[in-house]
């Protein structure tokens, strides 16, 4: 089974959908996460209608009334139980319908500020000790080492300490 993510940065755009679409199909992905898709409600049923009508999906709509995160997949290939949609993430368990195996997958897309995130690392730390495989993916909007900035003010280190919290 192949599950993958893409900080997309905007599938309102009509141009940015058809190169998902071939990505998705042409590496036969199973499972797909979309960050930060900033479509509206509306678009995300329309596109996945068109696109991929035999799949299922879940989103999540952020403050602005656009979808954050998009979860798709392949019910031919995945069983997934969505477990929590937050803000911040979805958690759901996803199981390969070819080898039966599961595991826990949360979707991410972190908010800007140490604060704000303090809830994902939270229902994190809740969600990754159910005994199975863990698998995390996404944007959390934080960097582990001070180097890993490009621009911007240095970080300080109470902004790095979020993934700690999962030990």
């Amino acid at each position: 089974m192949i599950v993958t993510t893409w900080n997309v940065r905007g599938m309102q755009r009509p141009r940015r959908q058809p190169v998902v679409v071939d990505f998705i199909k042409s590496n036969r992905v199973d499972v797909m996460g979309l960050i930060e898709t900033k479509m509206k409600e509306a678009m995300v049923k329309s596109f996945m209608a068109k696109n991929f009508p035999t799949w299922r999906f879940e989103y999540n709509i952020g403050g602005k009334q656009t979808c954050r995160l998009l979860l798709l997949w392949n019910p031919q290939q995945a069983e997934v139980d969505i477990c929590k949609v937050e803000e911040q993430a979805i958690h759901a368990k996803i199981r390969c319908t070819r080898t039966r195996n599961n595991f826990n997958f949360s979707l991410v897309y972190g908010l800007h500020s140490p604060g704000a995130r303090l809830p994902l690392w939270e229902s994190m730390a809740v969600f990754s000790v159910q005994g199975e495989p863990y698998l995390v993916s996404g944007d959390f909007n934080a960097v582990l080492a001070a180097d890993e900035r490009k621009r911007g003010k240095k970080p300080e280190n109470r902004e790095m300490d979020g993934p700690c919290r999962l030990q």
